[in-house]
């Protein structure tokens, strides 16, 4: 795999000094995905999160093949989360297409402490997929976000998704007082490791229900969910999210 990352860094290089000579089309292993799929995701991760990693955490950026680019802007999960929707050139596209994949091979300034935060990084082109994680507050992180956030334009307008994906696990009585769910009877597909957790699609009027009794709230809480305790999370489906299933891929 890190043999196919350097060949892919080199075509990056090659590309960018292409660029310089008038012709911004780089090589073709590292060309965007063809379509208008996902071309990069960027997702910021806590050093203590779920074992479930970044299927629990909405994007910090999605790019797309045809110039969508969605930027999440709340600072923990929630089922209104602040999404923002820019659409970039094919050019803007390629260029951070760039300056992601140069990110997977860069190195790291000092050894990243355990339990710290980390930036999960993937990439989608012609040559396959790629990804990596890196320190969530070192030199490689910041300045890739901050690559991507100057790409932001100031007439974005809000994206709203049409389904959102809320995930539960089992939490024990410590874990506080539960709220009573809105629903019974959901169809829940079992998620995470083993299978201990779950994961259902929220849509429409059910989507609604839930919206008016859990706006307000952020990150993991608990519910009473068909009688039984869970600690849940919402993940806003992006236009790459078909199903819970996507949400691991």
């Amino acid at each position: 795999m890190r043999n196919a990352l350097v060949i892919l860094l080199g075509a990056v290089l090659l590309g960018a000094g292409a660029t310089g000579c008038g012709s911004p089309v780089p090589e073709p292993g590292v060309a965007p995905a063809p379509g208008d799929g996902l071309v990069v995701r960027l997702t910021s991760l806590p050093g203590l999160g779920p074992v479930t990693g970044s299927a629990t955490s909405t994007p910090a950026y999605a790019l797309y093949g045809d110039g969508r680019l969605i930027e999440n802007r709340s600072v923990a999960a929630r089922i209104d989360a602040d999404l923002v929707l820019t659409r970039v050139s094919r050019h803007t596209v390629r260029d951070l297409l760039r300056a992601a994949t140069k990110a997977l091979l860069l190195p790291e300034a000092q050894q990243r402490r355990l339990g710290a935060g980390v930036l999960d990084i993937t990439v989608l082109t012609t040559g396959g997929r790629f990804g990596r994680q890196v320190a969530g507050v070192g030199p490689v992180a910041a300045d890739l976000l901050g690559t991507f956030a100057s790409a932001v334009a100031p007439g974005r307008d809000r994206y709203e998704p049409t389904a959102v994906a809320v995930i539960g696990f089992p939490a024990g009585s410590a874990a506080g007082p539960a709220g009573t769910w809105p629903l019974t009877g959901m169809r829940r597909a079992a998620f995470g490791p083993g299978g201990v957790g779950w994961c259902a699609l929220l849509l429409g009027a059910d989507l609604d229900r839930v919206r008016a009794v859990a706006g307000a709230q952020s990150g993991f809480s608990v519910w009473s969910v068909d009688g039984e305790r869970f600690s849940v999370v919402f993940r806003p489906l992006l236009p790459d999210d078909t199903d819970c299933g996507s949400l691991t891929r």
